[in-house]
């Protein structure tokens, strides 16, 4: 006799209940099929998946597999925020990080509500421009020379420093020629070269500061260099 639980269950859900983990059934030698039983008749309640409708795991394409895998969101660090035209020029960023397999995530996505003005606002931004790093897989900044030869965008450096604490995967480009030393004006001096307002300028045949070029990967060229040089790190990673 069943125990006063089941009383109420019909009697499948009893011999369901009943049987141990991982019991399948019998086999059925009179069904004919593949070995995975996939030809069982419709309706025994034997039937199997039918490999028919799609590619079994041994033998799927790589390349279809990576095309069903969400893109890599990608935070578009840089200057070009304060841009003219900076909201179109953020959708074409969007657009080139889309043809590389990326899907970018540019400062401006998000609106400022527009009962925010002054320092108000500026902290509704700091605190969403962080979070839209937190949710990214890869912060790619430009770090072309702002307001001051040899000196990225500030925001842009904190950005890269931030990103860097959280683990994540850092990219950089630059259209800028030669190392540091080559591009701030300086003169000699005892202990080095020295800049107009008499610091030194540091020396380690890096374009920029080392705390931006040893945290980030930095490619010469344009945004476009960079992502054709992230999707091909992504595909030998992948492969």
């Amino acid at each position: 006799m069943y125990p006063a639980v089941y009383a109420r269950l019909p009697a499948f859900a009893i011999r369901a209940t009943l049987l141990p983990a991982g019991y399948i059934g019998p086999r059925r030698p009179e069904l004919k099929g593949g070995k995975d039983g996939s030809a069982a008749p419709p309706g025994t309640g034997l039937e199997f998946p039918d490999r028919s409708i799609g590619p079994s795991p041994e033998n799927q394409d790589p390349a279809m597999t990576n095309a069903l895998l969400p893109r890599p969101r990608v935070y578009l660090a840089g200057f070009d925020v304060f841009r003219r035209d900076a909201r179109a020029f953020g959708e074409r960023l969007r657009e080139a990080c889309a043809e590389y397999g990326f899907e970018g995530v540019y400062p401006l996505d998000a609106a400022v509500p527009a009962d925010l003005d002054g320092p108000r606002a500026a902290a509704w931004i700091y605190r969403s421009n962080l979070d839209a790093i937190r949710g990214a897989d890869i912060v790619m900044a430009n770090v072309d020379d702002f307001r001051g030869p040899g000196e990225p965008d500030s925001g842009t450096a904190f950005e890269i420093g931030f990103a860097a604490a959280l683990g994540k995967e850092i990219w950089a480009y630059t259209t800028d020629a030669g190392a540091l030393i080559e591009r701030v004006p300086s003169q000699p001096g005892p202990a080095g070269r020295v800049c107009e307002r008499g610091f030194l300028v540091e020396d380690f045949g890096l374009q920029k500061n080392l705390m931006i070029a040893c945290a980030a990967r930095i490619v010469n060229g344009d945004v476009r260099a960079c992502l054709a040089a992230m999707a091909q790190g992504h595909e030998t990673s992948n492969a």
